[in-house]
C-alpha cells in the first residue's frame, strides 16, 4: 500500500466508526454533514499585492 491508499483506508475506518456511533438511522448525508465540521475552512483573504501607482 502506498501513502494515499493508507490515508484512504484510515478515512474509511473513521467514517464507519462515526456511522456506528450515530446509529443505524444515520445515512451518508448525516455522515457528510458531521464530517464537514472537521474540514470546514473559512475563505482566505486575497493576498495579491496592491497595484503600483
Amino acid at each position: 500500500m502506498n501513502a494515499v491508499e493508507i490515508d484512504q483506508a484510515i478515512s474509511d475506518l473513521e467514517g464507519y466508526a462515526l456511522l456506528k456511533v450515530l446509529g443505524k438511522g444515520s445515512g451518508p448525508d448525516a455522515l457528510r454533514r458531521d464530517m464537514s465540521v472537521r474540514f470546514n475552512r473559512t475563505a482566505r483573504a486575497d493576498k495579491s499585492p496592491a497595484p503600483a501607482a
